[in-house]
């Protein structure tokens, strides 16, 4: 990566977590500074998340999916529909043009998961 493009990064990040702080601060009621403290990353376990007021209940899916109902006035037996992925030749020309010009996004555009990296050779 060029110099330049880890300018065009970094500026990139920068305003992208400072519009994240602003959001949460916004979001919660507090101030830019108080989120600002745990907006570095770490990891936070959900009784952690909620003393630092953080979320508003600890709970699982299907809590989630009563909450839902609950605000939304639907029964319990309102059905879930879910999202199917879509393509597009558009999103997809559109992906490959960019990876074209900025060929290093491509490096950050991987999906977020767990990856490792295993040798087959013996020690």
């Amino acid at each position: 990566m060029t110099d330049e493009e880890k300018k065009f990064i970094e500026r990139l990040l920068k305003d992208t977590h400072e519009q994240f702080i602003t959001d949460v601060a916004k979001g919660r009621g507090m101030s830019p500074d108080t989120v600002a403290r745990y907006a570095d990353g770490r990891v936070f376990t959900g009784k952690q998340a909620y003393e630092a007021k953080l979320v508003d209940t600890l709970g699982g899916y299907e809590d989630a999916l009563d909450w839902l109902r609950v605000r939304t006035g639907l029964s319990r037996s309102a059905k879930v529909v879910r999202k199917k992925p879509t393509s597009s030749r558009f999103r997809d020309w559109l992906d490959e043009e960019s990876a074209k010009m900025f060929p290093f996004l491509q490096k950050i555009k991987q999906p977020a998961g767990l990856y490792y990296l295993m040798s087959m050779k013996g020690n």
